[in-house]
């Protein structure tokens, strides 16, 4: 028996669509038509070549008043074609109400597939279609469409199978279904949101030329709207229901379509007029952000539906008219669990279709038009400014799934708090509901689990258990104090008196505070010391230019990160580049090894259909070391795919990625900081070698930093007696404090030190200086290979073995447990004998790496 999906966002990835399945759902593919029967007759062609079983398989014609003979067109397949025809009046635009017929004729079906007349059906559409629907119930499964002059081939060619229809669109029967995406809007939505896995936004793929949909589900919604007299946007919000209704959209490219383009009809434009026509309707229709962005008006699908439970029917009146105050109008208030005694408030409010009343939450929920869905505590006062910032909440980030708020209680001369995740929940639980006493969701969320036959209570358990959240630090729901007769008075500042709102609700047993943590902060000085400050920010070179949300590790004193963010705003000098970007046109996920690093949660904060995203010399762990990955390697897959360039910092980057079957094409850019140049006119100093050492905190290959640091020791011990020119390189302040222990363990704790913990430059210009430059941090020796000078890698973890491979210098890297002894310093000689045929392999490829990130930031301008 198929069952519904119940999943995050739209992630339908658990359905196995790898394996065999046999047929066994009835299909009724509805075809409207309004003349044009040659190219009717061509999509009946189509359907008599489909390898989906023609006994589980019925055609219906539906026919919007045609003047043009439909009936004869149909008879030429019916020798082949389990087909019918049926009729309606034109009466204008009637495509959807042609469907309607078309599918509610089809009273044994399991499956509605739905092809527009004018396209031709891929020989396995219909199969891939059914094969979604068998995996699952309540499917909405979005072929693909491609477009094609077919007017050199006749029905019966294509009926019988002659030159294939993927041969004249794509010159090839075998086709990569993932890299054929429709030409049109799609394309980029698909990709945004890894084939409509994320995000909120699937449902505007739904065109009706090329889907398919459970048809328990269609006939739940009621199928097309009438209301639609005009072309345009009765197919978005037929999506919209489904997809509020908990419908799981799947991207199903390979169930092609092959539109018609020798007899494209009507004046150029005409359906972007048309559909201009219909936007108040599909305004009031559909309250997502994309269509809605204003309030004022009572919308036949609300923003938010308030859910009241829990309450008294003496309360209802003060409720009413605190959610009538609402900053956000654009609402619908449901009460529940009352029965007769809301009548006078219901009657009260007859004119009013924003109030109503249901027998249960489970049937306030089903009955609710809302996007959103707060359930409110009726004992609870909401603070006017609680639903707008909800919904502003969720809608800034929309993989967000729910959000919450603090409760506050005002005393006659005091006001407490409850604003700690643990403290919301706990007095959620003491209002002995099952409910909050404010939450906001989704209805779409909660409508999957009702779907699967749990309570109210469990799906909101549901949400809870599975989905991300915030929670208003500010108190925007208010609850009486000693008794719930009592009314909230005011708002007074909080105060600490949080044991005796305890007492007066019988509380206890919460978690106490945190403490805040001291941070401690060593400062070095010294002779030889010299600490760089930040240089800051540049300035874009435009006014109003494009805006990119970088995602790294920057603003910690590191160099490497520093490096990368300064590179980045070099090589993108048209656009604002910083971190933490409210509105920004494109997600960048920026250089470090931040792919499997537990950098997914910090994108999906910021990821909206509406944003490019994309990779731009972005390392990735290597299962190697991390063994035990912070995230799914299915869930980057999918975000690498959805993104518009993919640029990683090396092949070992690359090769990871390829193993975890990700599909989009990767180019290795190399490491961002490879673009960054020291000063001109800078010349090595002979016989001059730069070290910098890393303190890992244990996180290294062989788990021992003191081994790492002796080695290093022995080194500028060697190095010294050689008469070389040693000078040290701190990279990050945690380094600081083993360097000088070093130092002394070398004999030589008045060694020239740069500490560049900030800016790049000075750390560039001591490296341009050096013969070689032996790095256990990675950005020295990046930085190094960008100076001109040749680095030494001691790979205390395999990010260094992966930069080593993308400037060819595969040799000249060495594990943190194989530093013992004399090893470390053999190889130091070793790359000092072969210094200048390495350097000339290595600048070779520095310059093609630069080369491609040069071209891979002109590729990111043509986004904006």
């Amino acid at each position: 028996m198929r069952r519904p999906l119940i999943a995050p966002e739209n992630d339908y990835s658990a359905l196995n669509h790898g394996g065999e399945i046999v047929p066994t759902l009835r299909v009724s593919v509805v075809i409207p038509v309004y003349n044009r029967v040659e190219l009717l007759k061509r999509t009946l062609a189509g359907l008599v070549a489909q390898t989906y079983p023609s006994d589980l398989m019925q055609v219906v014609v539906s026919d919007d008043g045609s003047d043009e003979d439909v009936p004869a067109a149909v008879a030429e397949s019916r020798d082949s074609l389990d087909v019918r025809v049926l009729r309606r009046d034109h009466d204008g635009y009637g495509a959807g109400q042609a469907r309607n017929l078309g599918a509610m004729s089809s009273a044994d079906a399991d499956v509605y597939v739905f092809f527009d007349a004018d396209s031709v059906p891929d020989r396995d559409a219909v199969s891939r279609h059914a094969a979604w629907h068998h995996l699952a119930s309540d499917l909405v499964v979005i072929g693909s469409r491609h477009h094609v002059d077919l007017s050199e081939l006749a029905p019966d060619e294509i009926s019988a199978g002659g030159p294939t229809l993927r041969d004249l669109a794509f010159g090839a029967d075998d086709v990569d279904w993932h890299n054929q995406r429709s030409e049109d809007f799609r394309d980029i939505l698909h990709r945004r949101t890894a084939s409509l896995r994320t995000g909120d936004e699937a449902f505007r793929s739904l065109v009706s030329s090329n889907f398919s949909v459970d048809a328990k589900a269609f006939e739940r919604a009621g199928g097309f709207s009438a209301d639609f007299r005009r072309w345009g946007g009765e197919d978005t919000e037929l999506g919209w229901r489904l997809w509020n209704d908990g419908a799981f959209f799947i991207d199903a490219s390979s169930a092609a379509m092959y539109h018609q383009t020798q007899e494209d009809s009507g004046p150029a434009g005409w359906r972007d007029e048309q559909r201009k026509l219909n936007e108040g309707l599909i305004r009031s229709k559909i309250p997502h952000r994309f269509y809605r962005t204003e309030g004022g008006v009572i919308n036949e699908a609300p923003k938010v539906t308030v859910i009241i439970h829990g309450s008294r029917a003496g309360r209802l009146d003060d409720l009413a008219d605190q959610l009538l105050r609402q900053r956000l109008d654009d609402l619908e208030v449901i009460v529940t669990g009352f029965g007769e005694s809301a009548n006078p408030f219901i009657e009260r409010r007859t004119a009013d279709p924003r109030f109503s009343s249901a027998a249960s939450t489970e049937d306030a929920v089903k009955a609710s038009k809302g996007e959103f869905v707060a359930l409110l505590h009726g004992e609870a006062a909401p603070d006017h400014r609680l639903l707008s910032r909800s919904v502003a909440a969720i809608e800034r980030r929309p993989r967000l799934g729910y959000v919450t708020a603090a409760y506050g209680i005002q005393y006659q001369d005091s006001t407490v708090v409850f604003r700690t995740d643990v403290d919301i929940d706990h007095m959620d639980n003491q209002w002995d509901s099952g409910l909050p006493i404010f939450g906001m969701t989704r209805r779409r969320d909660l409508m999957k689990s009702l779907k699967t036959g749990a309570s109210v209570n469990e799906a909101w358990q549901w949400v809870v258990d599975n989905l991300d959240h915030v929670s208003h630090n500010a108190p925007l729901v208010w609850l009486p104090s000693e008794n719930r007769d009592q009314a909230p008075e005011g708002f007074g500042p909080p105060t600490s008196t949080r044991s005796e709102a305890m007492s007066d609700l019988k509380k206890g047993g919460m978690r106490a505070a945190k403490a805040p943590m001291r941070v401690a902060k060593a400062i070095l000085t010294g002779s030889n010391y010299r600490y760089v400050a930040n240089p800051g920010r540049p300035e874009p070179n435009q006014v109003n230019s494009p805006t990119v949300n970088y995602i790294g590790w920057s603003g910690h004193q590191n160099l490497g990160d520093e490096a990368m963010l300064l590179a980045t705003r070099q090589l993108l000098p048209w656009a604002e580049v910083s971190p933490g970007m409210p509105s920004a046109g494109m997600l960048m996920l920026g250089g470090g090894t931040l792919i499997n690093r537990g950098y997914l949660r910090k994108l999906k904060a910021h990821d909206s259909p509406r944003v490019e995203r994309v990779i731009f010399g972005t390392g990735v762990a290597n299962p190697e070391y991390w063994t035990e990955p912070k995230e799914k390697p299915e869930e980057w897959a999918a975000f690498v795919e959805s993104c518009a360039m993919v640029g990683v910092r090396g092949p070992i980057s690359e090769s990871v990625l390829d193993g975890w079957g990700v599909r989009s094409p990767i180019t290795v850019i190399g490491d961002p900081a490879l673009s960054l140049q020291p000063t001109g006119g800078i010349e090595s100093v002979d016989g001059r070698v730069v070290v910098s050492p890393a303190f890992t905190r244990g996180l290294l290959w062989g788990e021992s930093d003191q081994a790492v640091f002796s080695a290093f020791a022995r080194l500028i011990k060697t190095l010294r007696s050689e008469g070389r020119d040693v000078w040290v390189l701190s990279a990050f302040p945690g380094d600081d404090r083993h360097i000088i222990e070093m130092m002394r363990q070398a004999d030589a704790p008045d060694l020239p030190y740069l500490a560049a913990h900030d800016d790049p430059q000075p750390a560039l210009d001591l490296l341009a200086t050096a013969d070689l430059v032996v790095a256990e941090r990675l950005h020295a020796a990046v930085l190094a290979a960008a100076a001109g000078s040749l680095p030494l890698m001691v790979e205390y973890r395999p990010k260094l073995r992966d930069f080593a491979a993308s400037v060819a210098l595969d040799d000249l890297v060495i594990k943190t447990d194989s530093v013992g002894g004399d090893a470390l310093t053999s190889l130091a000689r070793d790359a000092l004998e072969g210094r200048t045929s390495l350097l000339a392999v290595m600048n070779q490829q520095v310059d093609l790496l630069r080369r491609k990130q040069v071209e891979a930031a002109d590729r990111l301008h043509t986004f904006f």
